[in-house]
């Protein structure tokens, strides 16, 4: 296991609940998940999801190629997907036109949300990215929310679903982060996930202990080994295993020491909430000034300002790690998403496809190759940059 990747993840996770409790990311919601796959068709992920929609709202017996044939789509667009290329011989994007004739056949706004997978959570975008019908709808439609997922995938967003709110430890008992006053909820979340992030390594720590005894006994009670071959085993599992305890303790030194310093910036906050209580006793407010001005001593200093630097560019770092991950996602799912494409115009060019047929598939694969060698591109630019 790559430790370094998971405690990355750990950290794009906090960075995304920070965000999302300043109001910068964006929602956190639930979607609705389909593959796009429905009554022997393929990459109708859109339609798919407001099909979703009909359904729960009273159509419960509608089907995809009914909502299709209401949108005016033909047999020749069961395996594409809705996106760019979509146009016709004019230039016009007909699924656009396709998705207006269903808005205002069934009395709905769809509204388009740019969103991303940040395990076990998804994010949108603030606002829509566009609307359907284009423009401003009438205002007597009702919302049926997607969230994108790049250019690739479309999925309905449950209205049922609750906005996932994280729990902190918040003055010794649980409480939901946006119940904790707004200047702290920074410093609050990162130590809650800090926390887990401890607990999860030192289990790892464990994990990783049981298996090199059980590597060990089982090296010991192998009867095929002699014993100049158990020993270069026993090496082997020697080194990889002070290789990995080596990472994962230096991983845990590194939070268990952020933790101690938020520890301190969280009692900091509890005692400017008491000093400024109008029924303290003077002499009681002073004891504590006392200790305030002793924890906000220890948070400042030449020590700290090395300390801090040190974080600076450790999270400088860590930004751009997040990034390269992030990165490597994307490009995993494009490949995936090629090798799909490609499988499809082997069998529509088996089947007899035309180069005219095969046309607009062309472009989407030459796309999506683009986008593959640009994202690659990326990524080694910024591994050199980063020195990995």
């Amino acid at each position: 296991m790559n430790y370094k990747k998971k405690y990355i993840k750990y950290k794009n996770k906090y960075l995304k609940l920070k965000n999302k409790n300043y109001q910068i990311g964006g929602e956190m919601i639930k979607t609705i998940s389909n593959d796009g796959r429905m009554e022997g068709m393929s990459l109708q992920c859109f339609w798919i999801s407001i099909l979703q929609y009909l359904r729960k709202n009273g159509l419960h017996d509608l089907t995809l190629r009914e909502l299709r044939m209401r949108a005016g789509l033909h047999s020749d667009t069961e395996h594409t997907m809705f996106d760019t290329y979509a146009v016709d011989s004019t230039g016009n994007h007909f699924f656009i036109t396709a998705a207006e004739k269903i808005a205002n056949f069934y009395r709905i706004k769809i509204q388009v949300y740019t969103a991303i997978r940040s395990y076990p959570n998804i994010i949108a975008s603030d606002e829509p990215a566009y609307f359907i019908p284009l423009g401003f709808p009438n205002p007597s439609y009702k919302p049926v929310k997607l969230a994108n997922f790049g250019m690739i995938h479309f999925e309905l967003i449950d209205p049922s679903g609750e906005p996932f709110v994280p729990l902190v430890e918040y003055r010794g008992i649980q409480k939901k982060i946006n119940e904790v006053p707004e200047v702290q909820r920074e410093v609050y979340l990162k130590n809650s996930e800090d926390k887990k992030l401890v607990k999860d390594l030192e289990n790892q720590k464990k994990k990783l202990n049981d298996e090199y005894k059980q590597q060990l006994e089982e090296l010991d009670r192998n009867m095929l080994l002699n014993s100049v071959e158990k020993y270069k085993l026993q090496k082997d599992y020697k080194l990889d295993y002070d290789t990995k305890v080596s990472e994962l303790e230096k991983l845990i030194s590194d939070v268990k020491q952020n933790i101690e310093r938020e520890e301190l910036e969280k009692t900091q906050f509890m005692l400017q909430d008491k000093i400024t209580s109008p029924s303290l006793e003077d002499k009681k407010k002073e004891e504590l000034k006392k200790q305030l001005h002793d924890i906000q001593s220890s948070l400042g200093g030449d020590k700290n300002d090395e300390l801090m630097h040190s974080i600076g560019k450790i999270n400088e770092d860590l930004s751009k790690e997040i990034e390269i991950f992030n990165l490597e996602d994307i490009l995993e799912q494009q490949k995936k998403y090629f090798n799909l494409e490609n499988e499809k115009f082997a069998e529509l060019f088996n089947a007899g496809s035309t180069s005219k047929e095969l046309e607009p598939l062309t472009k989407i694969i030459e796309g999506i190759q683009t986008s593959i060698k640009d994202i690659e591109k990326n990524i080694i630019e910024k591994k050199k940059k980063l020195g990995i």
